[in-house]
């Protein structure tokens, strides 16, 4: 009987010692587990906290590049709209200068006189003022 009791025993401590390592076993495996897993999710975080830092930076060149296409587009009409303005400027006075010298009874391209020159001028300069203002 008491062998029995000893072997009982032998394989008691066995197993005791057998599952201790199971134990101690997983608990590492665990706690690798745990680690590998929270060092995922720090990695997943960072590169979210990237990939948004990213996509914030290229919405920033995105609106600003829209800006300045805008202001591009702007200043172009406006200088097209001066052109426009001092186009027909010109071509108002060359119409009014034709039709002092018609009134003179002159061909194109005639003297006026003092009067009719200044006439003509003055309004040709503030046709040109006109135009003056559609730059700012």
């Amino acid at each position: 009987m008491k062998g029995l009791i000893r072997y009982l025993l032998n394989t008691l401590k066995v197993l005791l010692k057998i599952f201790l390592v199971l134990v101690v076993l997983g608990a590492f495996t665990y706690f690798a587990l745990v680690k590998y897993a929270d060092y995922r999710m720090q990695r997943i975080g960072e590169e979210d906290r990237i990939r948004r830092e990213e996509h914030e930076k290229a919405a920033a060149e995105f609106n600003a590049q829209k800006a300045k296409e805008k202001s591009l587009k702007e200043e172009s009409a406006k200088t097209d709209a001066f052109t426009a303005c001092m186009n027909k400027a010109y071509r108002d006075y060359d119409e009014n200068w034709s039709n002092a010298c018609a009134e003179l009874n002159k061909a194109n391209g005639c003297l006026l006189t003092p009067q009719k020159l200044y006439e003509v001028q003055e309004y040709y300069k503030a046709a040109k003022q006109d135009c003056e203002k559609l730059k700012q």
